[in-house]
């Protein structure tokens, strides 16, 4: 079982061409999810509009675990993406998305 933090968050975008994204300090959502083996996923989804400036940061604590975004996702074990305990790691956010978690 591990702790999963996941952050939907957005970007100001800037620098001299124009291309450097930074994280806004604030979150526009913020779930804690203590996986098990089962799936699992959160209530807040990606909002429409503004496409490519939205993220998801993902942490696991205390274990590793598999992920997967959709409307309706289901998490699955060897499937999709595997965040290791201790690591944290960002995604692009599509409109209407949800994160699944389930132990590795």
């Amino acid at each position: 079982m591990a702790t999963v933090h996941c952050v939907l968050g957005s970007c100001a975008i800037g620098g001299r061409a124009g291309i450097t994204r930074i994280p806004e300090t604030a979150a526009e959502a913020a779930e804690t999810i203590a996986s098990s083996g089962a799936s699992q996923a959160t209530t807040a989804a990606a909002p429409a509009g503004d496409e490519g400036v939205r993220f998801w940061s993902i942490t696991a604590v205390g274990g590793n675990v598999w992920i997967k975004f959709g409307a309706a996702p289901v998490a699955a074990s060897g499937q999709d993406w595997l965040v290791l305990d201790g690591q944290t790691r960002e995604f692009a956010a599509t409109a209407g998305d949800k994160v699944a978690v389930i132990d590795a």
